[in-house]
């Protein structure tokens, strides 16, 4: 699991028309080691599918008139190439993104970057545009990066490891029946058989 921020980093700022790698130069979390503040880039460690979780801080040098809107195009690569991406138009100065992606199945040593492309939309949802606005990455505690395995493949998982030593199958299982609010019956004719149903 890796958790960066940009608190206490110097502020990274976007030339209107241009494309940037975000980089989140302080690492909060990184057992792997696997994340390079530098250039912003994340080694995959292990094959497997990864959750991304993205929330940012953005700035523009000021705001637009409507129907203008700055703009910005988040971008997550694997390898170089463009996996998802997400559109902000906004006429205000200042913007939170939240941005939340899980990939397909990764190979371990494959490269996740995450970059940002600002220009000016001459109207909202428009594709036509102009020079716009410099736009500046907000360094504080919650322009944060999230990356951590959704389905690892080939990994063991001990389920019991998750509970305290003195939490038993039974108390397991009547948490469940409590949730859900379950009937269990015995199947009749069947030995060993139960019949689970929501109330």
């Amino acid at each position: 699991t890796l958790i960066a921020n940009t608190s206490g980093s110097v502020a990274q700022t976007i030339l209107t028309n241009t494309t940037s790698a975000i980089k989140f130069e302080n690492e909060l979390v990184d057992p792997d080691n696997v994340y390079d503040t530098g250039n912003g880039q994340y080694r995959v460690p292990q094959d497997g599918r990864y959750e991304i979780t993205l929330d940012l801080g953005l700035s523009w040098a000021a705001p637009q008139t409507p129907p203008a809107a700055n703009r910005a195009i988040i971008r997550i690569l694997v390898n170089g190439s463009l996996v998802q991406s997400k559109l902000i138009d906004t006429p205000s100065q200042n913007y939170r993104a939240y941005f939340n992606y899980t990939t397909t199945s990764l190979n371990a040593s494959d490269v996740i970057t995450i970059e940002v492309f600002t220009t000016k939309a001459d109207y909202i949802g428009s594709s036509s545009t102009s020079a716009g606005e410099t736009l500046t990455i907000i360094p504080m505690t919650q322009t944060q990066l999230r990356i951590e395995p959704s389905v690892v493949d080939n990994l063991e998982v001990n389920v019991a490891g998750m509970f305290s030593p003195d939490y038993s199958v039974k108390d397991f299982l009547t948490g469940l029946i409590q949730k859900f609010n379950l009937v269990i019956e015995p199947k009749k004719n069947e030995r060993n058989t139960l019949i689970i149903e929501p109330f």
